[in-house]
């Protein structure tokens, strides 16, 4: 394919570096001419140039991470998850931190700022959230505004055209397939626009047919599985909808949602980016799978994960036993999570 032009500006100005070219009294730049009259030539010049930023953007990455790579069982999950990418047959599980970094809040974030608008003591409703009372906070938010004032606070905080920056950039390279994310926001959806491959399909909220075919057909398939800003309709957010959705005291997997999560956790490797994988109801169902099918048969799934100043060992059990293994990050060390990322995209596409 003939490349365009005006679609590589630093390898043309990489060609001009020597300066123009100045034939009888007329300038000419060393790269249009090369375009114009050879375009095989630039072609191939091209492609090597692209092949040799690209190893040195890899080395770059390799060296911020070779450190943390180094901990704990970092260094063989990471191979093995470059593995699972370049086969394909990796979904990524999106949380909110990896919208933070374009404005986008965390929900504990959210949920103390609105409960503020009503009255509620910021300190209290950190605390309890803390104690993964999530649902129940959102629910007492929902009674004190009333469902409209709620409902209108949620799409003007999750619905704004914020610039897109950050590791959700790295992600449109790191599957062909299906995506999944607990967000509200469009921010992945802007992403993989961006990057020139938009998403085919996409299903918001507890009725989510159809999932499962595109899973195993590797469509470019986006699951909200709790719902969009835009659309009030499907939102999972409190107690009330969390049953409708999940379940009641245990996790019903005749419903629409479990059923597609069960599906993923069990046919596919899923990587939990920007996600805390504290106690909450998504990971309570994938713990309810492995108790009832076993590991045997269950792919391995990844995390990139801060790693816990205190009780690393006990954090690490708790997800393994949720069959889910973290590659740690330093603490506060943001860009490192980044460049693990990068370097998958990176390593994957090789």
């Amino acid at each position: 394919m003939t490349p365009k032009y005006d679609d590589h500006p630093d390898f043309n100005a990489e060609l001009d570096a020597d300066g123009a070219i100045t034939i009888a009294g007329a300038v000419f730049s060393r790269s249009r001419i090369l375009f114009d009259l050879e375009q095989e030539t630039y072609r191939l010049a091209l492609m090597d140039w692209q092949r040799q930023r690209q190893e040195e953007r890899r080395e770059e990455l390799r060296t911020k991470v070779q450190d943390t790579l180094t901990l704990r069982a970092n260094d063989t999950r990471f191979k093995e998850l470059v593995k699972v990418a370049r086969n394909g047959g990796l979904v990524p599980f999106v949380g909110a931190g990896i919208t933070k970094p374009c404005k986008m809040p965390m929900w504990t974030e959210f949920l103390i700022l609105a409960g503020i608008q009503v009255g509620c003591d910021a300190v209290v409703t950190k605390q309890r959230l803390s104690l993964g009372e999530y649902e129940e906070v959102a629910e007492e938010l929902v009674t004190k505004m009333g469902p409209n004032w709620f409902n209108e606070h949620v799409e003007r905080t999750f619905c704004q055209d914020t610039p897109l920056t950050g590791p959700v950039l790295h992600i449109p390279r790191i599957t062909d397939g299906c995506v999944i994310t607990t967000n509200f926001d469009d921010v992945l959806e802007r992403a993989f626009t961006q990057f020139g491959n938009p998403f085919t399909e996409k299903i918001i909220g507890k009725s989510q047919t159809g999932f499962r075919k595109a899973l195993m057909e590797k469509r470019r398939y986006l699951l909200k599985i709790h719902g969009d800003a835009k659309d009030r309709r499907g939102r999972v957010l409190t107690i009330a909808e969390y049953n409708d959705a999940y379940g009641g005291a245990s996790i019903d997997f005749t419903r629409e949602l479990p059923k597609n999560l069960k599906t993923a956790f069990t046919y596919s490797t899923l990587l939990f980016l920007g996600c805390s994988l504290e106690t909450d109801r998504t990971l309570k169902l994938f713990k309810q799978v492995v108790n009832d099918e076993g590991t045997d048969d269950l792919a391995r799934h990844y995390a990139i994960l801060e790693l816990p100043a205190v009780n690393v060992e006990e954090r690490e059990r708790f997800l393994t036993e949720h069959h889910i293994f973290p590659i740690w990050f330093p603490p506060k060390r943001f860009d490192v999570a980044e460049a693990l990322v990068a370097l998958l995209a990176e390593m994957a596409t090789c």
